[in-house]
């Protein structure tokens, strides 16, 4: 599972969600700035979380996303 935001032209893997566990919860937290990574920073922002690789049965429930800015 892995975790994409748009920089403009194309989406950008920024994280690994997956580490081959078997798990019933993951949480995850990031938190961007402009100095860090000012492709990110445009209007319109989009993010995507890829779960290429899911076996049969398998699936992905996403809830409680907070997405924040200054």
């Amino acid at each position: 599972m892995v975790l994409q935001l748009w920089n403009g032209n194309s989406y950008q893997s920024i994280a690994n969600l997956a580490d081959g566990a078997n798990r019933a919860w993951l949480e995850y937290s990031r938190t961007n700035n402009v100095a860090q990574t000012p492709n990110f920073f445009i209007n319109g922002l989009k993010f995507k979380i890829e779960g290429a690789g899911l076996n049969s049965g398998e699936a992905i429930w996403i809830d409680d996303v907070l997405v924040t800015g200054e």
